[in-house]
């Protein structure tokens, strides 16, 4: 039930049949409650649900990092929003065998204007790191400073982690010391800069994958 304070000019609180008023920073405003879902989820439904589970999920790790430096924001859509349009697409669904198939390649962790990360190479010295490597590109002293992060994902689930600020560009190098779980599994890394004063960020590039 709709209360009136003094008049309808002085705002409504609560619903009348569907509709509802609601207060946002001081502007009141009327709007449609949803309906009551009474049907349960189709196939394809659940299926576009377990989706966005998995899609939340795999960007857990570096969603505060994406909300800062995945391209700029443009009208109501936000950096988050953006990172996680490129997720879901990259996230391929097969209605007829029900499955979800991560498009490794395709996911992005970071879009900037900043050089990006090139002439990259991962290997596998023993099980429990993985070398990264990457050319010198830079053509300044403050490009020099950038910091390397690096996000790895690995097949069969869609936890991720993330290591901010691992080397500096010109360091050319930095061995990953693998977590405990992630050891003998096949793994992705996407790697991007930052620069050292934290204003600007690269395009993130995926890697490869090594098992």
């Amino acid at each position: 039930m709709a209360r009136v304070y003094d008049s309808l000019l002085s705002g409504l609180s609560g619903k009348i049949g569907r509709l509802v008023v609601v207060n946002r920073y001081g502007k009141e405003y009327i709007r449609f409650h949803p309906a009551h879902l009474r049907k349960a989820p189709s196939q394809k439904q659940q299926l576009s649900q377990q989706r966005m589970k998995h899609a939340i999920t795999f960007m857990e790790s570096y969603k505060s990092y994406a909300c800062r430096f995945f391209g700029k924001r443009v009208g109501g859509k936000t950096r988050y929003n953006q990172a996680m349009t490129n997720l879901l697409n990259s996230l391929v669904l097969d209605y007829d065998n029900q499955t979800i198939t991560p498009n490794y390649a395709v996911i992005a962790f970071s879009k900037g204007n900043l050089l990006p990360v090139v002439g990259h190479h991962i290997s596998q010295p023993d099980e429990k790191s993985v070398l990264i490597s990457w050319q010198d590109n830079s053509n300044n002293p403050n490009r020099a400073t950038d910091l390397l992060q690096i996000l790895l994902a690995y097949n069969d689930d869609y936890t991720t982690y993330f290591f901010q600020d691992a080397a500096p560009r010109s360091a050319q190098s930095y061995t990953l010391t693998l977590p405990a779980n992630l050891q003998n599994k096949t793994l992705h890394l996407y790697l991007a800069f930052k620069s050292l004063d934290n204003t600007q960020a690269s395009n993130s590039v995926y890697a490869g994958s090594i098992s």
